[in-house]
């Protein structure tokens, strides 16, 4: 048996359950379980009001803006062009109204789609760059929907 197809299908499974979740019933690894443990749900929960209240300084807006340029980077460095890697001006999005908060949420479904489906689905698990590039990855969006659903938590108190 070689490791990194293994690898490589654990990878995708988990990064798959930080944004989606599992299905109902289904045991999880990561999250809380079922769909309402990954990200979309979590940000679906929420009004534009309440994903762009301020806390300490920043907010749920401002972590979903910063993951999606997170994601947008790796999967404009699979599709060959130059990532533009400006992380401070990832955390600008502070406040959002409703429309906002709804092409938010859908960009991240469209950008983590793309890299499912992509670079993750193909890392290169013999190579120490692609490899830190994986568990950096997955360490990073696991780091967010947890600061995330904390926030949530204090949302809703």
């Amino acid at each position: 048996m070689t490791v990194a197809p293994t690898v490589s299908t654990v990878f995708v499974e988990s990064l798959r359950e930080l944004f989606e979740g599992v299905p109902t019933g289904q045991p999880t690894w990561v999250t809380s379980g079922g769909p309402e443990g990954g990200l979309y749900h979590s940000l679906a929960r929420l009004s534009a009001a309440q994903a762009s209240v301020i806390m300490g300084n920043t907010s749920v807006a401002a972590h979903t803006a910063h993951l999606i340029f997170a994601i947008r980077l790796v999967n404009d460095w699979d599709a060959g062009q130059e990532p533009i890697s400006d992380w401070a001006s990832s955390w600008q999005v502070k406040q959002v109204d409703g429309q906002e908060w709804e092409r938010l949420q859908a960009e991240l479904r469209s950008q983590a789609e793309a890299l499912l489906a992509g670079p993750a689905a193909k890392l290169d698990w013999s190579s120490p760059e692609f490899a830190r590039y994986g568990f950096s990855s997955l360490a990073h969006t696991a780091y967010h929907l947890g600061v995330i659903r904390h926030m949530i938590t204090q949302l809703e108190a």
